[in-house]
C-alpha cells in the first residue's frame, strides 16, 4: 500500500496534488506430489486509482485500474531429458475512467462518464 496521502499532509498547498493510491500483492505455493509430480500455484493482485485534486475547480477525473492473474501449473518429469507441464490461468483486467466538467453552465452541470473493460 501506498502512503502519499500521508506524505502530502507535509506539504503546504496539497490540496492541489492529484490523489494516487495502489497496492501490489503477490505470492507462489510449491507442492511436491511425489517426486516427478510437483504443483505450482502463483498469483498476482494489483489495484491503482488516481483522482483528482481536492482543490479542483475546473475539471473533475477519477481513474482506475485492476489486475488479477491465478495460475495453476503440474509439472510431470518422466526422465532426466522428459517432462510435461500444464497450465490452468485465470486473468482479469478492468479500466474505468469518470470526468466531470465541474463549470456550471446555465445552472446545470456537464458530466462525461466512460467506461471500458
Amino acid at each position: 500500500m501506498m502512503y502519499l496521502d500521508k506524505l502530502l499532509t507535509l506539504i503546504p498547498q496539497a490540496d492541489k496534488f492529484p490523489r494516487y493510491g495502489f497496492y501490489d500483492a503477490n505470492g507462489k505455493i510449491s507442492y511436491n506430489i511425489s517426486e516427478t509430480d510437483k504443483l505450482f500455484i502463483t498469483g498476482f493482485f494489483s489495484s491503482d486509482q488516481l483522482s483528482e485534486p481536492p482543490a479542483s475547480k475546473d475539471i473533475g477525473f477519477d481513474i482506475g485500474w485492476k489486475n488479477s492473474t491465478v495460475n495453476m501449473t503440474w509439472t510431470k518429469i518422466y526422465s532426466s531429458q522428459i517432462f510435461t507441464s500444464t497450465s490452468l490461468v485465470y486473468t482479469y483486467y478492468d479500466f474505468k475512467t469518470a470526468m466531470k466538467d465541474k463549470i456550471q453552465l446555465k445552472g446545470c452541470s456537464r458530466f462525461f462518464h466512460l467506461v471500458s473493460c
